[in-house]
């Protein structure tokens, strides 16, 4: 049939097919997902007409030569896979969104370094327009600098051509990977290269004793990877679920948990390096050293030298030795001088905790440790911060694995969360809290340890009983709280402060009097001491000072947090001996106070390593080491006020790594901190020009590109939901007036409320057209369907289509009641229009006929809402802002499923989970219990039927709604009976399809999608609970995706009498 078609279709005719076949999707769209009039704007037919004779050209040259059109099994129908049989002018036509950017004004070496540089790297991966450049100068600092571009680099090949043509245009770059740093280490005002999903390689050794992990894998994630072998890596910040262990390394990060023993200093195996000339060095390859050591002899002779001159200088060396018995993070690695004699050694161990300013760290190669099972942790109350203190010193000596300190301001910021004891909430003064481990590879070894533990402990006056818990559950909130306690401080802040965290070390012995002291200097500068938590690593002598400033950036205030950080540090310093920088990195914030700790001489020394890495001072300059004594107080940014939303955002960046748009536009902190700036344009009048820049660019890179799925709240420690802040904005602009200044104004009418009230006939015409779209797709095939609604996309404003759209389902009548126990079925409008049978798909049957058969396996009666098929949840209208349209949807499904129920009495099975989470958030659910498929199978099904478990490897898909009800655990346990050989892909978080963004951003389904493909390596289905979801699932990943109740349809049978 297709060779038929390729040769009787005239160009013309294939014209009009191309463009009745995507008008026929544009039409559902703007029909059901609530396009505006000025968002169907077709392209005149007269131009059409015009464009027609080369298109066909181009179609019938494709056409003719087409071989078989069913591709195979398992293949994927992305854009690059037809670019062998497409003209090149067609490359792009769906799988991107193309428009000219305005680049801001650069400068001359920029502009140089940009027109360089775009001949190595595409420059839809080099930004220079006003939005980007802006959103990316935000990092988890409270300091601001606005790079010049910001290049998104993806292999070792292209950041060696970013650090020649640096060097050519003598123009300074800064490496960021995740952002979570605290002292402005990422922070730059010439060019920032950017490190993302491509340098996430794992390998673990045959005895898991060496990992080497890229520069952009998530320390959180490393240590799943290395979980099954009963290791860790050394390691625990708090930001572990975010930051990358590029930060890592070059923070020499450390955490609760590691101390100075399991550091990344001590724990390092080997680097691969690219030094500012573009030369890569791996440490552990003898070929790549041999090399190193012929074309770099003065670099290395240097540093022999150098560490042949402190070792000699027994003053220096001994204080060196002194000053890394603590943890300490101020300047580079010193002790890596007295540490080692190889010179590469010693190249090797000055770049953890260089902070980007000595080269690049392309591989981390680390000693794992070992992941002690037997584990038992106490949260101990004190009567004062002293005796806590005090009491820490004392456990010092013991076999404790952490201490951690928290003042009483932290524990009644935390002192509703479950684990914390009851008598928290009634403390008023200067009560404080230790939270103690201990770990053993032994339990007997544990339990001794653990009676030992409690000796020492009650020694000290405590206010709660002192006994250990080995409870997993409740270990594991006490050291949730811990892990979030600063972002928790955060949210209960003065919106529109800014978050300052400190991150001082004095001896153990010392810290209950350094403590003591620091609360002494914040009351002489006006903060309380209710405005001022205290919190830290106190095995180590480790405390963080959380405070909050409104409007840190005027002059008065920068000029206040000058004169505190002067007494805070001479305090640290000159007092108690201690380290200004613990484990948060030097950065700007410490840069100006590195002579005040270390001395003149060790500040030379420091000035010699950077001069020998980088002469010309290019590497991330002003970090570390900077000529201005007050560099810790400039370029200081303010968090202005831009919505209840998002006022609470500390900017810390942990919601970054699941966000879908990460890699098409901006994450969840790059949006805040955008609005934050809009509002604060609008509100100052300051200007315009810029102002109107980002809100013109800020609707589709932080509006239109937005998934609003919720994911970045539930990594959120303050639980900020982004995709709240963007809805709103979506109303402003679906049913309100521009607004001027912070004021709004409703508009008189509203498209949406007349399309809600015609939903039945929409929803009617639309499944018609697309059934006519499926024969269209039955008799063309995919390759050729999916290539004239591409190249339509391409001269229209269409929707995408993609091969895996499925046709409607079928509409079910209601049966003769047959006395059995009832279940109310709600199909939402996405498994009605597109649950039915599939032309990728081909053994599928529709969604509607599966749940009938499902349930009366199980021994059920099916009912069905009376107008099923005009109802909506209302969530189409809602996430596109039209929420007074959404609630009169909304409670209209309600009450048709309230009436079905007979008043409550049966539960409701709603087989798409956002439809049925946005249910369970609705004003007045009149009591329904409202289930999606796994929750529902769970607790109806599966024990009322007879499993057979299928054999097959499969794909399993936790949507962003079943992750926000907590169900993954219930959807774990329900793939375990029905298909026990399954798997949950790696990094894949929300799919990207988010109602209608995957028909008209298509590049947010690919992009949050990217790892799929390798995740399901092997499996021959995927299952899911959201029709929607499932068409970009199944065209991203090459196998069919499926409900759950497919599986549960094809595994189960009714029960023998």
């Amino acid at each position: 049939m297709d060779t038929f078609l390729g040769t009787a279709l005239t160009p013309t005719a294939t014209l009009v097919v191309t463009i009745l076949i995507n008008r026929a999707i544009f039409s559902i769209n703007s029909f059901l997902l609530g396009m505006s009039p000025t968002e169907t704007t077709c392209v005149p037919l007269k131009k059409l007409l015009s464009i027609a004779p080369p298109a066909m050209a181009f179609v019938s040259s494709f056409l003719f030569s087409l071989p078989d059109m069913a591709p195979p099994q398992g293949k994927t129908w992305d854009i690059e896979d037809i670019n062998v049989k497409v003209p090149k002018d067609f490359k792009g036509a769906v799988e991107t969104t193309s428009f000219f950017r305005k680049h801001k004004p650069l400068t001359p070496a920029h502009k140089k370094f940009y027109r360089r540089i775009t001949r190595y790297i595409p420059s839809d991966r080099v930004y220079a327009d006003e939005l980007r450049t802006f959103a990316f100068s935000v990092d988890a600092s409270v300091y601001r600098l606005t790079p010049q571009l910001v290049v998104r680099v993806e292999n070792t090949q292209e950041v060696i051509e970013c650090m020649r043509e640096a060097r050519e245009c003598n123009v300074p770059i800064t490496f960021r990977a995740a952002g979570t740093s605290l002292s402005g280490q990422a922070q730059s005002d010439s060019i920032l290269i950017l490190l993302r999903h491509s340098w996430k390689k794992t390998e673990i050794n045959e005895d898991a004793s060496v990992a080497t992990f890229g520069p952009g894998v998530i320390a959180g994630h490393a240590n799943r990877f290395l979980a099954p072998y009963g290791k860790k890596i050394g390691p625990d910040p708090s930001s572990i679920s975010s930051c990358m262990m590029g930060g890592v390394a070059s923070n020499n990060s450390s955490g609760m948990c590691c101390g100075t023993k399991q550091n990344t200093y001590n724990t390092l195996h080997s680097l691969r390096i690219v030094f500012c000339d573009g030369t890569v060095l791996d440490t552990a390859d003898e070929a790549s050293k041999a090399a190193f050591r012929q074309s770099h002899p003065t670099f290395l002779e240097g540093v022999s030298q150098l560490a042949k001159e402190v070792k000699g200088n027994t003053k220096l060396a001994d204080r060196i030795r002194q000053k890394y018995a603590l943890k300490n993070t101020t300047g580079y690695a010193l002790n890596s001088l007295v540490d080692y004699e190889d010179p590469i050694d010693i190249v090797a161990h000055l770049m953890i905790g260089s902070e980007g300013t000595l080269g690049f760290l392309d591989e981390i190669r680390i000693y794992t440790c070992v992941d002690h099972p037997n584990k038992a942790s106490v949260l101990v109350l004190f009567p004062d911060l002293y005796t806590a203190g005090l009491c820490t010193a004392a456990l010092k000596k013991e076999p404790v694995y952490a201490v951690e300190i928290m003042d009483n301001v932290c524990v009644q910021s935390v002192a509703d969360e479950p684990g914390m004891p009851a008598i928290a909430k009634t403390l008023q003064g200067d009560e404080s809290a230790l939270l103690v481990e201990t770990r053993s590879g032994n339990p007997e070894d544990l339990k001794r340890q653990i009676v030992r533990l409690e000796e020492v402990i009650k020694e000290f006056e405590t206010i709660n009983d002192v006994e250990f818990s080995q409870d997993p559950v409740l270990c594991g909130q006490w050291w949730d709280i811990r892990k979030g306690l600063i972002p928790s401080v955060a949210a209960v802040r003065q919106s529109g402060s800014s978050v300052i965290i400190e991150d001082f070390v004095a001896p153990t012995a010392k810290l209950a009097d350094m403590c003591a002291d620091m609360r002494r200097i914040f009351l002489k500068y006006g903060w309380p001491a209710n405005e001022v938590y205290i919190l830290g690593h106190a095995l180590e002598g480790n405390i963080h000072i959380i405070f909050a400033q409104p409007n840190l950036g005027s002059p008065e205030n920068a000029k206040k947090f000058d004169d505190l950080m002067v007494d805070l540090c001479d305090s640290i310093v000159n007092k108690f001996d201690g380290s200004l920088k613990g484990e948060h990195g030097t950065g700007r914030n410490m840069a100006p106070f590195v002579e005040l700790e270390w001395g003149k001489e060790a500040l030379e020394v420091m000035k010699r390593i950077k001069n020998l890495f980088d002469p010309r001072g290019l590497l991330n300059p002003g970090v570390i080491l900077n000529d201005s004594p007050k560099c810790h107080a400039e370029n200081l940014k303010g968090c202005p006020l831009t919505s209840e939303i998002v006022d609470k955002c500390m900017e810390c960046g942990f919601c970054e790594s699941v966000c879908a748009s990460l890699d098409v536009s901006l994450t969840p902190r790059q949006r805040i901190t955008v609005q934050r700036e809009i509002s604060r344009l609008r509100e100052t009048g300051e200007n315009p020009k810029q102002l109107k820049t980002l809100e013109t660019e800020f609707a589709y890179f932080g509006e239109e590109t937005c998934a609003a799925c919720s994911w970045c709240a539930t990594v959120c420690p303050v639980k900020i939901n982004t995709g709240k802040l963007t809805k709103n904005l979506r109303r402003q602009k679906a049913e309100l007036a521009k607004p001027k200044g912070f004021s709004i104004a409703p508009k008189k009418s509203s498209i949406a409320m007349l399309a809600a009230k015609r939903f039945g006939a929409l929803a009617f015409g639309a499944g018609h057209v697309l059934t006519a779209v499926s024969w269209v797709h039955y008799f063309l095939g995919h390759r050729l369907t999916y290539f004239l609604a591409s190249t339509a996309r391409k001269f229209l404003p269409l929707p995408a289509w993609l091969p895996t759209t499925p046709a409607p389902a079928r509409s079910l009548r209601q049966k003769a009641s047959t006395g059995k126990p009832k279940v109310v079925v709600f199909h939402p409008c996405g498994s009605r229009l597109m649950g039915g049978k599939s032309n990728f798909d081909k053994t599928r049957d529709d969604l509607t006929v599966v749940t009938e058969r499902v349930l009366e396996k199980a021994g059920y009666e099916v009912v069905y809402p009376k107008g099923l098929d005009g109802m909506c949840c209302g969530l189409a209208f809602h996430s596109k802002g039209f929420f007074e349209t959404n609630d009169w949807k909304t409670q209209q499904a309600i009450d048709g499923m309230y009436d079905a129920s007979e008043g409550g009495k049966w539960p409701v099975l709603c087989d798409g989970s956002s439809c049925s989470h946005h249910f369970r958030e609705a004003k007045n659910l009149r009591g329904l219990q409202v289930y999606e498929p796994y929750e529902f199978a769970k607790k109806y099904i599966l024990d009322n039927v007879t499993i057979k478990p299928t054999t097959e490897k499969v794909s399993v898909h936790v949507t962003c709604s079943a992750h926000e009800m907590k169900l993954t655990g219930t959807v774990k346990e329900v793939m375990k009976r029905l298909a026990p050989n399954n798997v949950f892909p790696e990094h894949v978080y929300c799919c990207g399809w988010a109602g209608d963004r995957g028909f008209n951003y298509p590049e947010l389904n690919k992009a949050s999608l990217k790892y799929l493909k390798k995740g399901v390596d092997g499996c021959t289905k995927g299952y899911s609970n959201n029709q929607t979801c499932e068409v970009g699932l199944s065209f991203h990943s090459g196998i069919p995706y499926r409900s759950v109740l497919h599986l549960i349809d094809e595994t189960c049978s009714a029960k023998e009498a």
